[in-house]
Parts: C-alpha cells; structure tokens; sequence
C-alpha cells in the first residue's frame, strides 16, 4: 500500500530542502552576543563588529538566518550590514 498523499509530497519536499543554520545576536548599545554555528563571541557594537560578524557566518556552507532582537535601534547598523552582504537572513 502507498503512503498517503501528504506524507509523499512531504517526503518529495524534504529532499531539496536545505538546511537552515539559526544565530541569534543580543545587540546592546555597546556590544553584539552572537550564538550561531560557529561558537559563541563577543563583538564590538561598531562597523569593525558588524564586519566581524559577517565574516563568521560567511563561514558556514549553509544558509544562516539571523534572529536579532529589536533593541531600541541599536540593531540597525548590524541588521543593514548583513543585508547588504547577503550573508544571513534577518528578522
């Protein structure tokens, strides 16, 4: 007997599917926390900081998306490096 319908089309979707690596980044007014995969680090919240991050997750061979907390507009400068980049995935 075939598997249903769903589970097939679920099975078919699975297999182009790439995996999805999550870093989350607490931004404060002064530094950036990123967790993602490769560690943890402590980054200065300025342009030097956000090149920083950028090139860490350049280094994964999979796609990377950014999970940074509104904070108060201290997020902004890092969250339009990244875009720009087109390293990660910000939300």
């Amino acid at each position: 007997m075939d598997a249903p319908a769903s589970a097939r089309i679920f099975t078919s979707m699975s297999q182009t599917n790439k995996n999805i690596i999550y870093a989350g980044i607490d931004v404060a007014k002064r530094t950036l926390a990123l967790d993602g995969p490769g560690g943890r680090c402590l980054l200065a919240n300025e342009l030097g900081g956000h090149r920083g991050v950028v090139k860490l997750l350049g280094k994964s061979i999979e796609p990377v998306h950014v999970i940074v907390e509104a904070s108060g507009g201290y997020e902004q400068g890092l969250v339009r490096r990244c875009m720009r980049r087109n390293c990660a995935s910000v939300w």
